[in-house]
């Protein structure tokens, strides 16, 4: 693919009038608008990826990446769960490609926020009254460790 969409750099950089308006022509910027747009989206999962970040106080467990961030208060957590098989009703069947993220609709009407690098089967599960968060620590043990001594402690007053 990369081998068409040099030869159309090449002939755009002509004047417009010598362009070869043609299928070919049409088909090569097709093809180059895929590739551009591929890589975009490569790069964005990539580098949220690589930003994935979980962190912990005494309020709360917050999930962030890119400049984004997700707190989830250490009082509404019910349970937490590791390698747990889901029911997803997804619909996509590029839904686990890569790192998993977005939100999918379980079978049981709860939303499933997934932030987590690993298949399920491999993540922590937090569930909270109505959601569910789908992460992936480097240590589950021990962040599910540190998670319940910081709610045995309590909130920060």
């Amino acid at each position: 693919m990369l081998g068409m969409t040099i030869p159309l750099g090449l002939d755009l950089l002509r004047p417009i009038s010598d362009w070869p308006i043609n299928r070919d022509l049409f088909l090569r910027m097709l093809v180059s608008l895929a590739l551009v747009v591929t890589t975009i989206i490569m790069a964005y999962r990539v580098a949220t990826a690589l930003t994935l970040t979980y962190a912990m106080d005494r309020n709360g467990l917050y999930i962030r990446w890119l400049g984004s961030s997700v707190a989830i208060s250490l009082q509404a957590i019910r349970s937490i769960e590791q390698g747990v098989r889901l029911p997803i009703s997804s619909g996509s069947p590029f839904a686990d490609l890569g790192y998993l993220h977005g939100q999918v609709q379980l079978a049981d009407g709860r939303r499933l926020h997934r932030f987590t690098t690993q298949p399920l089967a491999n993540s922590l599960l937090v569930y909270t009254a109505e959601e569910v968060y789908a992460i992936s620590p480097q240590d589950p043990t021990t962040f599910i460790q540190d998670l319940e001594q910081r709610q045995r402690i309590g909130a920060a007053q």
